[in-house]
């Protein structure tokens, strides 16, 4: 049975469809997105309106957060609006001017199963905030150094990135609770 993944964005799906092979794109037009400072708030909204807008069952949305050490968290759930005011150059100004430039990326996966019961998967990895690299100014990964690496995530490349990503660590966990189910 095909996991339906509702999303607009491509690259995230491409990504989790390296994980779970049997995940299928659903897009939901206009489907609202709350703002909150808690990622597992984000998620339940939106795992309660694709439910409200008759998605599919199985299905799964994802949130991502990247968190700045120099903001006490921020931008969190928030990074999607930095990005679009601020771009990377902007938000790296931030980590770099601070002097502080560890940060945190998560990956949150909610899933409702075909009984409407839902869970969560969370996904984290740590690095660091570096000025922008090469790679699209729509996403975050060309100024996050993950922790081990000396290169940007859109510099690593699409096939390390999905290896050691907080969305793969998030997937990941989802693949092994499939698994488990018997899926």
């Amino acid at each position: 049975m095909p996991i339906h993944f509702i999303t607009d964005n491509d690259m995230k799906f491409s990504e989790v469809r390296e994980i779970i092979a049997d995940v299928v794109k659903v897009s939901i037009p206009n489907l609202p997105e709350i703002q909150h400072d808690d990622p597992r708030v984000v998620i339940e909204a939106k795992l309660a309106a694709a439910m409200a807008a008759g998605a599919p069952r199985p299905f799964i949305v994802e949130d991502t957060c990247l968190h700045f050490d120099c903001l006490n968290g921020l931008p969190g759930p928030f990074v999607k609006w930095h990005l679009k005011l601020q771009r990377n150059h902007g938000l790296a100004a931030i980590a770099l001017a601070n002097g502080n430039t560890g940060a945190t990326a998560r990956a949150t996966i909610g899933f409702v199963d075909v009984d409407g019961s839902s869970r969560f998967f969370d996904g984290t990895i740590r690095g660091r905030i570096v000025a922008p690299t090469a790679g699209k100014d729509g996403s975050w990964d060309p100024i996050f150094v993950p922790e081990g690496y000396d290169k940007t995530f859109a510099d690593l490349g699409v096939a390390v990135k999905n290896a050691i990503s907080h969305r793969f660590r998030a997937a990941s966990a989802l693949r092994e609770y499939l698994a488990g189910t018997g899926r």
